[in-house]
């Protein structure tokens, strides 16, 4: 039977709940839920018996043995009579009598008459087809101790690891007798060895399928010919994160990949550099972010835009994926399937009157230009660029044709940005609140290179990437090399983490 879905206010009235109280199991994550592509809150039927088996309802066969709607409800209404009767009522059919009456209080005026007994209990005119149950018990501690686990609440528990550690994805691999689980923390992916062995034969495919469920139920595991991903909300560590699911078909079975949005990670930067970069980013040229993965390059971008100015000027951005709030920004999500591209949005921002420009990444000539145009024109334009480097980053610039003379004057500042593991403050080498990892958590470690004196002269002249290398080094202080030291002598990360990210740029 097709599954059905219900709004919040059609489940407090199905349970005589208050509608805040609905909410409150779906932030606590004992009732999970979906969003429509309007944004509505929306639980599907099958999550709904199973928060009612979690609080001790059984449906027996007569559940999944019920055809048409009407059959299914009349098999909740047993299932309910019974558990009245677990609960101390000393007769079914007294339960469902007494549960589609509502006594009114004895104190209350007006009250109505009390029912014939041969007459039928008919619902209330505008209510036809709820089904009215009786008041839940208490939803269990979240510490409680189940006594078979579910695929929703290992599901739930993996989130919540996830987010606890810092990680910004979720990686589950099925094989042929089970499930692999990994965490991308920062540039790197661990590997969760006990995991599989801890589970119920079969628990893997479920924990799968209450994936897919969750983020899109026409997607079913056994069905899926083709890569599909959606997007679904979730209440993880009290934080309502709006979550990314990939779902690739496997011979084994559906991989997900399922990415956890951060909030603008806090730059790790020296005290005067930050000055002057929080100077340039109240005034108008390109500040360009350099890093080789793109989500650390939105997260520095985001970070950049958080300290910035956006009262009283007009900031709009253009993102390739566009997650999470930003205050007083206008955002445009990039769709070439639409024509919606990179260089169409830069092309309409002559005619938008932007003061700040906000874009992903300069990935061709043609946008490179159009950002060059803004800056050179009185706009603050912050970029990325696939670059590891400042030097690397200039040379990108110049190679996508930007004329040497006026790129000196209008680029005012380069962003080198490496993501580190931060150390356990409450441990030296592992404890309960790390995992027994001695790590704790993520830091964005941003050197900034402005440029100025040589630096201009150099592109200026067309100057190589060495000869940039050799004149950011004698500047000294400011460089992402001069920040990563400064980490490990103030404890925040270790020597191989710090010698990790400088090897790759």
């Amino acid at each position: 039977m097709t599954e059905r879905f219900f709004s919040t206010f059609q489940i407090a009235s199905l349970l005589r709940a208050a509608p805040g109280a609905v909410v409150e199991w779906m932030d606590k994550g004992w009732l999970s839920s979906t969003r429509t592509p309007g944004g509505a809150v929306q639980v599907a039927e099958s999550d709904l018996v199973r928060f009612l088996e979690d609080q001790g309802f059984d449906f027996g066969e007569e559940l999944s043995a019920a055809v048409t709607a009407e059959q299914r409800d009349e098999a909740y209404r047993r299932a309910l009579a019974r558990k009245a009767v677990a609960n101390g009522a000393s007769d079914p059919v007294e339960t469902e009598t007494a549960v589609a009456v509502s006594e009114p209080d004895e104190d209350e005026p007006n009250q109505p008459d009390e029912p014939d007994e041969d007459e039928p209990n008919e619902p209330p005119e505008g209510q036809a087809g709820e089904l009215p149950l009786p008041e839940l018990p208490q939803a269990p501690p979240v510490d409680a101790e189940p006594s078979k686990p579910r695929a929703g609440q290992i599901c739930d528990a993996i989130l919540a690891d996830a987010v606890k550690q810092g990680a910004r994805a979720v990686h589950l691999t099925p094989y042929r007798d089970g499930l692999k689980l990994q965490l991308r923390i920062n540039d790197s992916l661990h590997d969760k060895p006990n995991f599989d062995r801890r589970l119920p034969d079969g628990m893997g495919r479920e924990i799968i399928a209450c994936f897919l469920n969750r983020a899109n139920p026409d997607i079913a595991p056994g069905a899926l010919a083709v890569p599909r991903s959606a997007e679904f909300t979730r209440s993880i560590e009290g934080l309502r994160l709006a979550l990314h699911l990939s779902a690739l078909p496997t011979v084994n079975g559906p991989r997900l990949v399922i990415r956890i949005p951060h909030r603008p990670a806090a730059l790790v930067l020296e005290d005067a550099a930050r000055v002057r970069l929080e100077e340039l980013l109240g005034g108008d040229g390109l500040i360009v972010v350099a890093s080789k993965r793109r989500i650390g390059r939105d997260q520095t971008l985001r970070a950049l835009l958080a300290d910035a100015d956006t009262f009283g000027r007009g900031v709009i951005a253009i993102e390739q994926n566009a997650q999470g709030d930003l205050d007083n920004v206008a955002r445009i999500q990039i769709n070439p399937p639409a024509g919606l591209t990179c260089a169409t949005a830069m092309a309409a921002m002559e005619y938008q009157d932007a003061d700040t420009i906000v874009l992903t990444e300069l990935r061709d000539p043609a946008v490179a230009l159009a950002a060059f145009d803004a800056a050179h024109d009185g706009a603050l334009v912050i970029a990325g660029i696939n670059a590891n480097s400042a030097p690397a980053a200039t040379d990108a610039l110049l190679a996508m044709g930007l004329e040497p003379w006026p790129l000196a004057t209008t680029l005012k500042a380069i962003v080198e940005q490496a993501s580190v593991r931060t150390l356990c403050e409450h441990c030296d080498g592992g404890c309960d609140r790390c995992g027994q990892t001695g790590w704790s958590g993520s830091a964005v470690l941003s050197g900034v290179v402005f440029i100025e004196g040589q630096l201009v002269d150099l592109i200026r002249a067309g100057g190589s990437i060495e000869q940039f290398e050799r004149a950011i080094s004698q500047a000294g202080g400011g460089s992402l090399a001069h920040v990563a030291r400064a980490a490990v002598d103030a404890g925040i990360t270790t020597p191989a983490e710090a010698a990790r990210i400088l090897r790759r740029s």
